[in-house]
């Protein structure tokens, strides 16, 4: 991507002023040499070489090299034709090492800089994020790169004669921190005004890059937001219509059962009556199913967040000591774990499932280990287990029992941040379930997360 014209005038006419600066001070330089040779002067006036040399070296870099090694040749030649000699030459080659010793310096230091800014103009140019560079205090724009146009419509040459401000809707959010009152902005959403007065939705950070220059960087999300939204008002759609039909279903299922319940009573045919049970069975798992539904279709609706396993645990406290078994959390750390908001749901059903097909539980523990940079949480019973032909197939869709799909839920909510979720307890000693939390969606105090 080349440059704006307006960089590429303005990097024209630095080189003009960086030639005539080498060009004048070599010709002082020159002049000065003759001037000194004429009255017999042989030191002193060599150190006015050193402002060619570093200005040709540093803006010249390479070919600065080649100038120096050129102008410090017309030294030593015109000292040794005006002071012949031994004593001369030496102290005169001494001086050129010298001289060229700076250039190679110079040079190799212009050269490495020059490399660093190339790297972080190319980074600048070609950046997905627009960038901003202003003066501080006045809020003037000094420098944009290519994609600040294209998100706000106004070419570079108009974005260097405003101030970052004009470009929000929202002046307010950015002036507090131009004015110097905030440190830094990290992804704050707001509103920049388009060219063809239109809005445009960004989220933007700033900084100080030094005392003097601040930088402001943006990245239209406009086209995301309004995916997100199409996607909210679809689903929110979707899940009434699932409501109203599922309300619907469930009305015309009690119907039902009521009915085959007196055809039941009434019937007095004994193969009629076993006909009517397995019909009732079958509208029964419908129910079920359709209940289902319910929970199912609320998995990722609303975004992730931060939840307290201590807390979570605490809520399904009250069901497990009303059916007379104890819950142990004491020795279980502050956690934290990034989840979809139904993670209450999975603990619930953890317990649950306890209650229900664990046998004679008493005792319900957690704990928690590293392993690796993973988290693994474990719930533990001391019930009758799970059979090693079952591990698998309990998180199944197709396999349930009782209220049915219960850790098929759980392993669907989990997996919204990357939790998965095993049994490794052994067949007759307890049940155990491994939650393993992937870094980044845990914390930990004390244990290092």
């Amino acid at each position: 991507m080349g440059f704006p014209q307006h960089v590429r005038r303005c990097t024209e006419g630095k080189s003009l002023v960086h030639t005539a600066l080498i060009a004048i001070s070599t010709v002082f330089v020159v002049i000065i040499t003759f001037l000194a040779l004429s009255f017999g002067i042989t030191i002193i006036f060599q150190n006015a070489y050193y402002i060619p040399i570093v200005l040709a070296c540093y803006y010249w870099r390479r070919k600065g090299l080649y100038f120096s090694m050129g102008l410090v040749s017309i030294y030593f030649v015109s000292l040794l034709a005006v002071f012949p000699g031994m004593e001369i030459f030496y102290q005169g080659l001494i001086r050129v090492l010298f001289f060229l010793l700076i250039a190679a310096i110079v040079t190799y230091l212009s050269e490495a800089i020059t490399r660093e800014k190339s790297r972080y103009q190319g980074i600048f140019s070609n950046s997905e994020s627009g960038i901003l560079l202003f003066e501080r205090g006045s809020g003037r724009i000094t420098e944009a790169n290519p994609e600040v146009p294209r998100v706000s419509g106004y070419p570079v040459e108009e974005l260097t004669r405003m101030k970052v401000s004009d470009l929000f809707a929202d002046q307010e959010q950015v002036e507090a921190f131009l004015a110097g009152k905030e440190s830094a902005i990290r992804h704050r959403e707001a509103d920049i005004r388009h060219s063809d007065g239109t809005h445009r939705t960004v989220t933007f950070s700033s900084a100080w890059i030094d005392a003097e220059t601040g930088m402001v960087t943006l990245q239209d999300v406009t086209e995301k937001k309004r995916a997100e939204e199409a996607i909210s008002l679809s689903n929110r759609k979707l899940n009434l219509l699932n409501s109203i039909t599922r309300h619907d279903i469930l009305n015309t299922l009690t119907a039902l059962l009521g009915y085959l319940e007196l055809s039941r009573e009434v019937a007095r045919d004994e193969e009629a009556r076993r006909y009517i049970d397995s019909s009732t069975r079958a509208a029964r798992t419908i129910r079920r199913q359709i209940e289902f539904t319910r929970d199912y279709q609320d998995v990722g609706v609303r975004s992730p967040n931060w939840f307290s396993l201590h807390a979570l645990v605490g809520k399904q406290r009250q069901m497990a000591e009303e059916n007379g078994i104890r819950v142990e959390i004491d020795h279980l750390p502050d956690i934290q774990v990034y989840a979809d908001p139904l993670v209450e749901k999975v603990f619930y059903n953890l317990v649950e499932n306890s209650v229900r097909h664990g046998g004679k539980v008493s005792r319900i523990w957690f704990s928690a280990e590293k392993q690796g940079n993973d988290l693994v949480i474990r719930y533990c019973d001391d019930g009758k287990g799970i059979g090693a032909d079952k591990k698998d197939a309990i998180f199944n869709r197709g396999y349930f029992q009782h209220s049915g799909f219960g850790l098929f839920l759980s392993r669907e909510i989990l997996a919204i941040t990357g939790i998965s979720i095993r049994e490794t307890g052994t067949p007759g000693e307890g049940a155990v379930f491994e939650l393993v939390v992937p870094p980044g969606s845990y914390r930990i105090a004390g244990m290092g997360g």
